[in-house]
Parts: C-alpha cells; sequence; structure tokens
C-alpha cells in the first residue's frame, strides 16, 4: 500500500501581529494607563519588518481588562489614517459581554477602515 504524499504548503510570506496594547504607568506609580501616543512608531517598526497587517485588542488577552472607552481608543489610534495605510489589513477584536459594546465597537471599527471584525460572543450576555 502506498503512502499519501506529504501535503504541499506555501509558507507564509506576510505577517499577521496581535499587536500589544500600549500603556504607560500612572502619574501616582501605582497603576497603568492606556497610552496610544507610541501607536505610529510601533506601526512604522512593525510594517518595516514584514508586518502585512495588525490585530488590534485580540490575542494578548488583556482587552478583557480594558473599559470600552479605552478599546475605542486603542482602535481609533491603528486605525488613523496614516498608521492604516501601513497594513494591508486590519482587524480589531470586539467581542465583549455586553452586546451594545460590540455593536459601538464593531461600527466605529467599520466606519473608521478596519478590514475585518472578530467576535467571541459572551457566554452569558449582559444587556
Amino acid at each position: 500500500m502506498d503512502m499519501p504524499a506529504a501535503p504541499s504548503y506555501t509558507p507564509m510570506k506576510d505577517m499577521l501581529a496581535a499587536v500589544l496594547n500600549p500603556y504607560k504607568l500612572s502619574e501616582d506609580g501605582c497603576s497603568v494607563e492606556v497610552d496610544v501616543s507610541g501607536v505610529e512608531n510601533y506601526a512604522q517598526f512593525l510594517s518595516k519588518n514584514g508586518c502585512s497587517g495588525v490585530f488590534v485588542c485580540g490575542t494578548t488577552g488583556d482587552f478583557s481588562l480594558l473599559s470600552l472607552d479605552e478599546r475605542l481608543q486603542i482602535q481609533e489610534a491603528w486605525l488613523q489614517p496614516q498608521v492604516r495605510a501601513l497594513f494591508q489589513h486590519v482587524i480589531v477584536h470586539i467581542g465583549s459581554p455586553v452586546f451594545s459594546d460590540i455593536i459601538k465597537m464593531g461600527t466605529q471599527a467599520t466606519q473608521n477602515g478596519a478590514t475585518a471584525v472578530c467576535v467571541t460572543f459572551p457566554t452569558f450576555p449582559l444587556h
């Protein structure tokens, strides 16, 4: 009996980065807060080093600790025209246990040029 040939594959030529969310220490040094001032430099670094896309507020997992306003602020920073133009794809994670937050994040993402949105629907949704 002949063994089937190993499947062929095409290696990835481009990368899609699950980007880190931007933080800085608070003034009292006891907590962190969102700071989007470095997003453009971070985006340029990723673009120059082979990333053709980014996954915003996604697989790093800390999105679940952010407020809706913080997530919208991060999303907006990655979708500003000079940053968005660096990538073929900008995918935004909009999962939340609050359906109205999902709708708000999805609306902002699509209106501001996201390639796609990723939604993990809640197991126990809140209204």
